[in-house]
């Protein structure tokens, strides 16, 4: 822009912040040195804080009973939530996690019992080497079938995109 004058640079001064008042908490938010300063929290206040994360708590335990019993029953990778090159230390590490939020001593949950009770059966099943063999090979299986059908369906897509090109080129039918 021509005939306009050059930006001129304004220098931040640091501005200091009072000490805040006793009782009173103050939070640096952005890390620049700059603070928020908040009054401490009431009784009913730390109550309904506790109350709400005593809620999220009992919500993601429930999340996890509704993610272990919808999960495919033959898949013990997926009660424990891991990837199938998981080593027996992976398995145990999760079994340890995620049986805590569980256990129907913790979790209210209607069918805490059956996810505590599939999550052990998983555990067992992937630190079995026997079983985790035979796993593979079940998963390998159902892997090629599924390839397989995909490739069968795909080759009668273009089968068919062929054949509507076909018609069109024709005068069959027509294109609007």
């Amino acid at each position: 822009m021509e005939g306009s004058a050059p930006p001129t640079e304004v220098a931040a001064s640091p501005v200091e912040l009072p000490a805040p008042p006793a009782g009173v908490i103050s939070i640096e938010v952005d890390g620049a040195g700059e603070g928020v300063t908040v009054a401490p929290m009431t009784a009913d206040e730390e109550a309904m804080m506790a109350d709400f994360f005593k809620e999220v708590d009992n919500a993601k335990r429930d999340g996890e009973v509704m993610r272990i019993v919808s999960c495919f029953k033959l898949n013990p990778y997926e009660h424990l939530n891991l990837k199938f090159d998981a080593t027996v230390e992976d398995v145990k590490r999760s079994y340890r996690q995620v049986s805590l939020m569980v256990h129907p001593d913790k979790n209210k949950h209607p069918r805490a019992k059956d996810a505590f009770a599939a999550l052990g059966k998983a555990a067992e099943w992937l630190q079995d080497d026997d079983r985790k063999r035979d796993l593979h090979a079940s998963l390998n299986h159902a892997r090629e079938l599924l390839r397989k059908e995909r490739k069968k369906e795909v080759k009668a897509d273009v089968a068919l995109a062929a054949q509507i090109r076909l018609m069109t080129a024709n005068g069959v039918v027509r294109v609007f």
